[in-house]
């Protein structure tokens, strides 16, 4: 589906995504962290925002766009909006309780009991966004593999999902303090399945305490 969808089907994914510019200039953090200090630090971010940019490529069908991405965690339920540069909304993906809605610039509505099955019906893709809220923080929640770069963060990530395999890459890092706390969260990142890249870049983190 992105070229009807954009074609549907990448628009809709992008939107799943999970998943942001940066234009900013963002010192990436040079941080090490104590893993299991990092661990008990992330799980307790449950409510945050995040802006950023959001790349697609896809080489089967060739395709690629930018567009920005606000990401509004809340506990588990949360909303995902994709804008274009003119500030309108191509994507709105809301999850609460047990109803996903997605709704696209055509104001086509689709609803389902959660976001994979209805992300799985629309695009035929089994993504893992119930994982990706606590993925896009750097905690890896039901990876297959994790592997730690030298500073002792996630560096990468697998996961075999309904006979598809992801990959998640961590690029880089920036440090977030709120209330004098220090947290170490995601920059850049890159998820990929098969031919698909989706390239994330966070300008901003916003933390709920």
């Amino acid at each position: 589906m992105f070229s009807t969808l954009f074609s549907r089907s990448s628009r809709l994914l992008s939107l799943a995504l999970i998943l942001l510019v940066s234009g900013c200039s963002i010192t990436p953090s040079d941080q090490s962290v104590n893993w299991p200090e990092q661990v008990q630090a992330l799980k307790q971010v449950d409510n945050y925002t995040v802006r950023g940019k959001l790349g697609y490529i896809n080489t089967q069908p060739k395709e690629k766009f930018s567009l920005s991405l606000y990401w509004r965690q809340q506990q588990r339920d949360y909303q995902v909006r994709l804008t274009d540069f003119m500030g309108q909304t191509r994507l709105l993906l809301e999850v609460e309780g047990g109803t996903a809605t997605l709704i696209d610039d055509d104001d086509q509505t689709y609803v389902g009991t959660n976001a994979p099955a209805l992300i799985w019906q629309l695009t035929g893709l089994q993504l893992p966004v119930d994982t990706l809220r606590d993925w896009l923080k750097g905690l890896p929640t039901d990876a297959d593999d994790i592997v730690f770069d030298d500073k002792g963060r996630v560096a990468q990530l697998t996961k075999w999902h309904q006979g598809q395999h992801w990959t998640l890459v961590y690029h880089s890092y920036q440090d977030v303090v709120v209330d004098g706390q220090l947290y170490v969260l995601p920059l850049n990142l890159t998820l990929s399945h098969d031919t698909l890249k989706i390239k994330i870049a966070i300008s901003e983190w916003q933390l709920d305490q």
